[in-house]
């Protein structure tokens, strides 16, 4: 396990302190001050600078003085007497080592609890942390007794992400060594991660060490499975960004160097699953109901998505589809449909897993740990499975 140096509860605020964001003016003040006590030139019985000397100094106004002292009057370093001034009571408590055997991980979606993909891939990187004898901390997550917002809002679970928010997590737990945090909460924090401590990305990240599945390439392999069986006239029916799935489609078509006609159809980006399947059922309905030339190949990238496209495509050919189906979807799907498919199938439990390797790697033996670990899906090729009445997913 890797160590570092930690103060106590005090050094911990003081910490967050100097993490704050740049509107408190007092920031310099406190770690000037902070510097002088544990340096010894400021010891208990001295008095400090009156709050007017202080703001010539340092620039800022009284007022931000006076809230910097207020600071340090909270952790007992310092006491007001009334008509002499502020007068230094007690030093910094001393450094002490601290093991650092905890992982961080962050998210921001609360689809990561129920989504068949995203729950697995949560599962693989905690049982894979917990191999490697690292303990696990959600820091992120709102704590238990705090009222949740409406379902239907995607940050219902999740606080929203910030780099001062991660700051003062990091102070108030010392024993993190290394942080997992999906990719969006990567750029976010982006030029303000914490130095010392590593962090990987699940997903695909330029600059970042990442584990994960390529989606991009991915997508492009289902599309592509599509075109090389011959069809002339494909549906995609996909949440991915317009940019991402049409880049994806490109690909498609120079590897199997086909000029069949592609149609993406774009399904909004949401996570809840009724929406999903309803989206994608309208959409393959209004296809097929268009009047224009009915696909002879589909590909859908998502498993909810494809549920409902699936709907959609029974109800119109009465059980029979004789055109070539594509769905990349997860391991655990629970897709039924009444035609063959060719499933590209992501692991979840594997990418989790594989994340924990390479936070471990870089933990351990940062010179030698790869930069990226990338997945690929394998393909399975489906008959026909009727769909039950009822499935049994919840929003």
């Amino acid at each position: 396990m890797a160590y570092d140096f930690d103060y106590n509860s005090h050094m911990t605020t003081l910490l967050e302190i100097a993490e704050a964001p740049p509107e408190r003016a007092y920031t310099q003040l406190l770690e000037d001050l902070l510097a002088a006590l544990r340096g010894g030139a400021l010891k208990v019985g001295d008095q400090l600078p009156t709050e007017q000397q202080l703001s010539a100094r340092y620039g800022i106004s009284v007022t931000s003085v006076r809230k910097g002292i207020d600071r340090l009057v909270g952790l007992r370093l310092v006491a007001r007497r009334q008509g002499s001034g502020t007068y230094v009571t007690a030093r910094p408590p001393a450094e002490r080592p601290v093991q650092r055997t905890t992982v961080l991980i962050g998210w921001e979606w609360n689809y990561t609890l129920y989504h068949p993909y995203f729950s697995e891939m949560l599962r693989g990187l905690r049982e894979e942390l917990a191999r490697r004898d690292w303990q696990v901390d959600d820091i992120l997550r709102k704590p238990a007794g705090e009222p949740l917002q409406a379902p239907a809002d995607a940050l219902a679970v999740y606080r929203h992400v910030s780099a001062t928010l991660l700051a003062a997590a990091l102070a108030d737990h010392p024993e993190v060594a290394g942080l997992v945090v999906s990719t969006a909460i990567a750029n976010e924090l982006e030029g303000q991660l914490p130095a010392g401590r590593p962090l990987v990305t699940l997903g695909p990240h330029p600059r970042l060490p990442f584990a994960g599945y390529d989606w991009l390439h991915e997508a492009s392999r289902a599309v592509q499975a599509v075109l090389q069986t011959g069809a002339r006239n494909v549906a995609v029916f996909s949440a991915y960004p317009q940019p991402m799935i049409a880049e994806a489609v490109n690909r498609a078509r120079l590897a199997s160097r086909s000029s069949a006609v592609v149609q993406v159809y774009a399904l909004a980006a949401t996570h809840l699953v009724s929406t999903v399947m309803r989206q994608a059922a309208e959409a393959a309905s209004a296809v097929l109901r268009s009047g224009q030339p009915r696909p002879d190949g589909i590909v859908v990238t998502d498993d909810f998505a494809a549920q409902g496209v699936l709907d959609a495509l029974a109800e119109a050919a009465g059980g029979t589809a004789p055109l070539p189906i594509a769905c990349l979807v997860s391991r655990l799907s629970r897709l039924q449909s009444p035609f063959p498919l060719m499933r590209l199938v992501a692991d979840g439990h594997v990418e989790g897993a594989a994340a924990a390797e390479l936070l471990d790697r870089h933990l351990r033996d940062p010179h030698q740990a790869p930069h990226e670990i990338v997945l690929a899906g394998r393909w399975e090729r489906d008959r026909a499975v009727p769909r039950p009445a009822v499935l049994g997913w919840t929003d």
